[in-house]
């Protein structure tokens, strides 16, 4: 449903889609000394921050099989990858999810659902643009570690990158982060 609204002043028209939901661009810091490998995939590609590896492929296997078994009712995913730190307290994964509009996530019953399953009233929710790439952020705030979900959006297909970070130095890896992001291209 579109509407027309005139204001008399000088006579200005605004339209607005009301079907049509807007994400605002994002910009985040780059800073290459932060970044290490660049990592592709077919559809996606990024440059890892400086202080994560990709853990090995046995270790990727035992998680898939860990993951696969969680029942999850809002979406269902296929991890692709994970990358962490040296000393185990910073680290995130990409998944494809599958779904084809990121409406499953952006509705108020995946908020409560995550304000649940985590125990905390600390879920916050952002929308935006990330490179170009329509985004919903999820910020989860627990007492030990907090963690970023970013799901990108991109023709038909939604991607899930977590970051799980000890609540410690999150603010300290902010930068790392924001770097990362800032390379985030769809190939």
């Amino acid at each position: 449903m579109r509407k027309i609204i005139v204001v008399l002043s000088w006579l200005s028209f605004l339209f607005c889609d009301e079907n049509k939901e807007e994400y605002l661009p994002k910009i985040f810091n780059k800073n290459p000394s932060f970044l290490g490998d660049k990592v592709s995939y077919n559809e996606l590609s990024f440059i890892l921050p400086n202080n994560l590896k990709r853990i090995s492929q046995e270790q990727l296997e035992e998680l898939k099989l860990r993951t696969d078994s969680v029942d999850n009712k809002f979406y269902d995913a296929t991890l692709i990858d994970v990358f962490e730190s040296s000393d185990d307290i910073y680290g995130f994964s990409l998944s494809k999810v599958n779904e084809k509009s990121l409406m499953t996530v952006k509705n108020d019953n995946y908020l409560k659902m995550l304000v649940e399953s985590f125990n905390t009233e600390n879920v916050y929710r952002l929308k935006f643009l990330l490179n170009d790439i329509p985004t919903v952020q999820f910020q989860i705030n627990h007492p030990e570690y907090i963690e970023l979900k970013l799901f990108l959006g991109y023709q038909n297909q939604i991607f899930l990158l977590d970051f799980i970070i000890d609540r410690k130095i999150f603010y300290d890896k902010i930068p790392f982060i924001e770097s990362t992001l800032s390379t985030i291209a769809i190939n």
